[in-house]
């Protein structure tokens, strides 16, 4: 049950393993199952792609080294900047918020164009990473 809980958390705390399913607390262990009985596709999605990091990871573990250490920088730069201006936090928080529904109802009008977009993101973020 724990494996499955870690492989529903956010992609970007699954993925980099930067948060072990152990370590989440029973309210957590709660938001993630609940996500996951709302939201089962999205949940095998991010277990897929989790399953594929893993997979990388195997094969390369000194450049999954490097993305989790950059991944924790990352974190520890949003958290400072947070820390700094509470405000500015929570404002930009809400304009993701806002751009994610946005660009949900983008998808959910025209799907063959959200995949689209979503590959060419893909793409470039491999070329970004080097993959």
């Amino acid at each position: 049950m724990l494996r499955s809980l870690m492989l529903s958390l956010p992609l970007s705390i699954a993925l980099l393993g930067t948060v072990h399913a152990a370590e989440l607390t029973p309210e957590q262990q709660d938001k993630v199952a609940q996500h996951c009985a709302d939201n089962p596709a999205q949940c095998e999605k991010i277990r897929a792609r989790a399953e594929e990091m893993k997979a990388k990871c195997a094969a390369d573990p000194a450049k999954c080294e490097e993305m989790k250490q950059k991944m924790q920088e990352r974190r520890a730069e949003l958290k400072a900047k947070c820390d700094a201006d509470p405000v500015k936090c929570e404002e930009k928080k809400q304009q993701m918020k806002e751009r994610r529904a946005e660009m949900q109802a983008k998808c959910d009008a025209d799907p063959k164009a959200c995949e689209e977009r979503k590959a060419k993101w893909k793409e470039r973020m491999e070329k970004r990473r080097g993959e």
